[in-house]
């Protein structure tokens, strides 16, 4: 849950302190890594935003808004759902981190 939550102030560092600090297999671990892929997911997004926006003179950066919502939305969501003693599954980098975790 503290992967989650703290990712709404501090981005992308807690969930790697944790990744580095827990045992591998660990409930806190897998927790952590969903947690840090979800943050390189979007700033990769915001990185391609940032691009189309300027291409388009601007008109990109109307998604910032929603770029920005989804930023907070799943970060609450996450540490709900880990409160409730489940890994959290973000829909966009899950997949991702499953596989480089095997």
């Amino acid at each position: 849950m503290l992967s989650w939550v703290l990712q709404l102030v501090l981005f992308f560092i807690p969930p790697l302190i944790l990744m580095f600090t827990s045992r591998p297999g660990s409930f806190v671990h897998r927790n952590a890594v969903q947690g840090l892929f979800f943050q390189l997911a979007l700033y990769v997004a915001a990185a391609l935003l940032g691009v189309v926006s300027f291409v388009t003179c601007g008109a990109g950066a109307l998604l910032c808004g929603v770029l920005g919502l989804i930023g907070v939305a799943v970060p609450i969501i996450g540490g709900v759902v880990a409160f409730g003693g489940n890994v959290f599954e973000p829909p966009v980098s899950s997949g991702v981190a499953k596989s480089l975790t095997r």
